[in-house]
């Protein structure tokens, strides 16, 4: 795939993601480049996430208590730690919209849902970037990026899950990742439990 290519295949995730399923399915990558791709885009959204930390640093929050000010230096993992936590993250949703979406009579297979899911996770990087350097330039417009963004996620994951499981119907596919999610979210708890909560927890001063 070209560089224009590439870029082509990300403009039409975000208008048309059911047209970019189908396109990303067709490639038929092998499973391990695949996962290479997930790392990949593991290591730059934790890149992403840890310059935009840099560049635009968490402000301690002052809560007033019966006892005076307090002071929550709230801040956010290391990068290491984000790319950990995406990477746990990724890797889950994957697993889960797989067996979830087997389970509501699905008929997508797990090489597909490799597929669409580290794709996405790209086109998430390209847009964090995108949001990055407009924070930049003009705060207001990276702002509505972030936004726009969120949207794109939930948009084109609730279409490229229809798409791969051949649902009739938005539901069910949004029914799966709402399992899905659920699903992730106890998966992670069990992983924090394991590697500690307070990796990146908040520094509370009186």
């Amino acid at each position: 795939m070209t560089l224009s290519g590439f870029f082509q295949l990300v403009w039409e995730t975000i208008l048309d993601p059911a047209a970019a399923a189908h396109r990303v399915l067709a490639l038929n990558i092998s499973r391990e480049n695949l996962w290479l791709a997930v790392l990949l885009a593991t290591v730059l959204s934790a890149i992403a996430g840890g310059i935009s930390q840099a560049i635009v640093p968490v402000e301690p929050m002052v809560v007033e208590t019966v006892n005076g000010p307090v002071s929550m230096n709230m801040s956010p993992a290391s990068p290491m730690m984000q790319g950990v936590f995406v990477g746990a993250s990724l890797v889950l949703m994957i697993f889960a919209l797989y067996f979830t979406g087997q389970a509501l009579g699905g008929r997508g297979t797990f090489p597909g849902t490799l597929a669409l899911m580290a794709w996405l996770q790209i086109v998430m990087v390209v847009l964090q970037v995108a949001t990055l350097v407009l924070m930049l330039a003009v705060p207001l417009f990276g702002a509505i990026l972030v936004f726009v963004s969120f949207v794109v996620f939930l948009r084109g994951m609730a279409i490229f899950v229809k798409e791969l499981h051949g649902f009739d119907s938005l539901g069910r596919a949004i029914a799966t990742m709402i399992l899905a999610f659920l699903g992730v979210a106890v998966g992670l708890a069990i992983i924090l439990l394991f590697i500690g909560v307070g990796a990146g927890g908040a520094d509370i001063n009186v």
